[in-house]
C-alpha cells in the first residue's frame, strides 16, 4: 500500500508541475493517481504480467465514484505502468479512440517515472521537482538520503515519456534542505 500511495504522490507532483507544458487535460490527474494506487492490484494473480491482470482486474471492477469510460482509461494507465509501450494491436488499447491513447501515452508515461522513484520500495524519495527546458525534461528528486537505486529505477524508464513527448528525461538527486 504504501508503494502505491508513493508512487501516486509522486506521479501527482510530476504531473501538477509539467500539465501546462506538456498540455495536459486537468482532469486526467485523478486517472494518473487512481491508476498508480491500483497499478499492482494484479499481484493477487500472478507476479510475471501482473501488469496485464491489473488492466483487467481494475476494468473489470465496480470504483465508486468512477464510471466506465474513467475505468477504462485508470486500467489502461496501470496496464502500461510496465512492460511493452501502448500498442494499437493491444485490443485494450486500440478500442480508445486516439485522443485517448495519446492521453493514456501520456500518464502511463508519467507514471513509470513515478513508479522507479521508489523502485527501493522504501519511499525515500519525499519529494520531486519538474521542469521542462529547451533541452527536455528535468526530474530533481529531493530525498534526505542518497536515492541511487531509485534514481537507477526512474532512468530505466524514461523510454515512454521520451517518447510520448519527443524529449530526453534528465534525474538527479537534490539533497533535502532541514527547516
Amino acid at each position: 500500500l504504501e508503494h502505491g500511495r508513493t508512487v501516486a504522490a509522486l506521479a501527482g507532483r510530476i504531473y501538477d508541475q509539467l500539465a501546462s507544458p506538456l498540455k495536459l487535460l486537468p482532469s486526467d490527474r485523478k486517472l494518473l493517481e487512481t491508476a498508480a494506487r491500483l497499478q499492482d492490484v494484479g499481484y493477487v494473480i500472478n507476479y510475471d504480467q501482473h501488469h496485464k491482470h491489473s488492466y483487467h482486474l481494475i476494468r473489470n471492477s465496480r470504483l465508486p465514484g468512477i464510471l466506465g469510460p474513467d475505468l477504462e482509461m485508470i486500467a489502461n494507465i496501470a496496464r502500461y505502468h510496465r512492460g511493452a509501450f501502448p500498442k494499437k494491436k493491444h485490443q485494450n488499447f486500440s478500442r480508445l479512440s486516439s485522443d485517448d491513447q495519446q492521453r493514456v501515452r501520456s500518464m502511463a508515461a508519467i507514471l513509470r517515472l513515478a513508479g522507479g522513484l521508489d523502485r527501493s520500495r522504501s519511499q525515500q524519495v519525499k519529494d520531486v521537482l519538474a521542469s521542462i527546458d529547451k533541452d527536455g525534461a528535468n526530474l530533481v528528486v529531493v530525498s534526505d538520503v542518497n536515492p541511487q537505486v531509485d534514481i537507477w529505477g526512474a532512468e530505466r524508464r524514461t523510454d515512454l515519456f521520451e517518447k510520448a513527448f519527443d524529449m530526453p528525461v534528465r534525474i538527479r538527486w537534490a539533497e533535502s534542505q532541514p527547516h
